[in-house]
């Protein structure tokens, strides 16, 4: 029987795979206006969804946002109505425009000068929140001739 924490109380369930909303319900929510996302940044939106849980997964609820958050990589504005998104999708939605190789994303770095908070793994899941100004930085070789 997995234990697993849904905004940091700590659970128990029987099976591995269970729907959203029998998820939701045994978490003590209603199923209305909110979805679940994973600490990789996985979102569960459709109560139909089946969610996988296992050892010591943690997830998050969160109200469904219509709100659009600004934020900017590399002095370049971007937008999402995601609350919560992994490094790798925000390097890829800034792309070229900011700077980034696209082919060299697991090379760079990404650092929120608004909180301070540095982070390097693709799958880290980064809190936005509208004006973050994040930098992404190259922290690969570079070839000099």
């Amino acid at each position: 029987m997995p234990k697993y924490y849904v905004n940091n109380k700590i659970l128990f369930s029987k099976k591995k795979l269970v729907r959203l909303e029998d998820f939701l319900e045994k978490a003590g929510y209603s199923s209305k206006n909110i979805y679940v996302i994973t600490e990789t940044g996985k979102e569960y939106r459709n109560l139909d969804d089946i969610v996988e849980i296992n050892e010591g997964d943690q997830f998050n609820i969160d109200p469904l946002r219509h709100e659009i958050i600004r934020y900017e990589v590399n002095g370049v504005n971007q937008q999402t109505a995601h609350r919560y998104l992994d490094l790798e999708t925000i390097l890829r939605k800034a792309g070229r425009d900011a700077g980034i190789d696209l082919d060299k994303l697991q090379q760079y770095r990404l650092e929120n000068l608004t909180k301070l908070d540095r982070y390097y793994k693709l799958e880290d899941t980064i809190e936005v929140k509208n004006n973050d100004k994040f930098v992404a930085i190259y922290v690969g070789a570079v070839l000099v001739a």
